[in-house]
């Protein structure tokens, strides 16, 4: 009996120290699997767009893979507006910890929800506000990018016309659309620039039309501020040159390609998230440079001259060395002939933050907000 009761003892031991270890396991489960930092993407179009949230999405799934505190989703075709609206406070109810809308499309959406869930952190691709305690913007500085880029068109141009297809008006993409005719200028003063807006970041059709139209209007060196390469596949069929925002696009017009600018945007993802995941990180309005490794120029095509290379990269040094928006230095004038930048005057940030004016030069029939 004596024998049988310290079995009993014995197993009952066992018995309890097997239901601790199975409790501490769950509780050691649930605490890793709550350190998870939830992120979700929204965009409001698909990723296979081969323009901005293909990018976007390619740096998810390298961060993903790179930050195994870091468990990522995306959703895509988004609508701005009262469908984003839904979405993002239906993610924030389901445990999300950061949400990041990677348009500006979405500020205002971000704005009605944000208050409204304070834990979540928001960061917003292409936007301009930063607001405590959760919401951040980035976008880099791709005007250096793009007055570079400029220059080259300004060199390459024979009608002497270039040419945007444009999405909608916008700080940023004044800045960009600004910048470009502005680094043509400086190398051709006979260049002016045609915008022809679609009045959306996505839709293939329209910004097929918008490039042959531009074209025909005698554009002979086109970019875009929209989101797929179309332009490009127009330029390479009608024997004109295309530069790309995004991507490099190459591959939709070999013949037709000269450059663009690329993002890297895991440099921004990867610090950004780890910073939040160890409680360190402050909202911003960030604007990272040439010197930040996210935003470079893509390869150039073969019809860059050793000279328009030596010539870009003079403007590079002097960016990286002694000033890197020195080309919104004045005297510059609008497209209305008013005197908006004096000599020996330049653009502050807070301007170029609100630009909403284009630089003389700018053939467009939209009106500015």
């Amino acid at each position: 009996m004596k024998g049988e009761h310290e079995m009993k003892k014995i197993f009952n031991n066992m018995l309890a120290m097997l239901i601790l270890i199975v409790l501490l396991v769950s509780i050691t489960l649930t605490v890793m699997a709550k350190e998870k930092l939830k992120v979700a993407f929204v965009y409001n179009a698909t990723v296979g767009d081969y323009g901005w949230f293909y990018g976007h999405d390619k740096a998810r799934k390298i961060t993903d893979e790179e930050l195994d505190f870091v468990e990522t989703s995306f959703l895509e075709n988004v609508t701005p507006g009262a469908v984003a609206e839904r979405v993002m406070k239906e993610l924030c109810k389901d445990g999300y910890d950061v949400i990041i809308p990677a348009s500006g499309d979405y500020e205002a959406d971000v704005l009605k929800v944000a208050d409204q869930y304070p834990n979540v952190k928001f960061l917003i691709c292409g936007a301009l506000t930063k607001k405590d305690p959760n919401i951040e913007s980035f976008y880099p500085l791709s005007t250096q990018v793009w007055y570079m880029l400029g220059q080259i068109a300004g060199k390459l141009t024979k009608t002497n016309c270039i040419g945007i297809v444009g999405a909608v008006v916008y700080p940023i993409d004044l800045q960009i659309q600004n910048a470009w005719i502005l680094g043509a200028k400086s190398v051709n003063p006979e260049v002016v620039e045609r915008i022809i807006y679609i009045n959306t970041y996505y839709d293939p059709a329209a910004e097929r039309d918008a490039a042959e139209s531009l074209i025909n209007a005698g554009v002979d060196v086109i970019a875009q501020n929209t989101n797929t390469p179309a332009h490009v596949q127009v330029a390479e069929e009608y024997g004109v040159y295309a530069m790309s925002m995004f991507e490099d696009m190459r591959q939709f017009g070999p013949n037709a390609y000269v450059s663009g600018d690329v993002f890297l945007w895991e440099k921004y993802y990867i610090p950004t998230l780890t910073a939040i995941y160890e409680n360190t990180w402050k909202p911003r309005l960030f604007i990272p440079d040439l010197t930040s490794g996210i935003m470079d120029m893509a390869e150039f095509g073969p019809m860059v001259t050793e000279e328009m290379k030596a010539m870009v990269e003079e403007s590079r040094n002097k960016m990286l060395t002694e000033d890197p928006t020195f080309f919104w230095e004045g005297p510059i004038y609008d497209r209305d002939g008013n005197l908006r930048v004096k000599e020996g005057e330049k653009l502050t940030k807070e301007e170029l933050s609100g630009m909403d004016w284009w630089v003389d030069g700018v053939i467009t029939s939209m009106t500015s907000k």
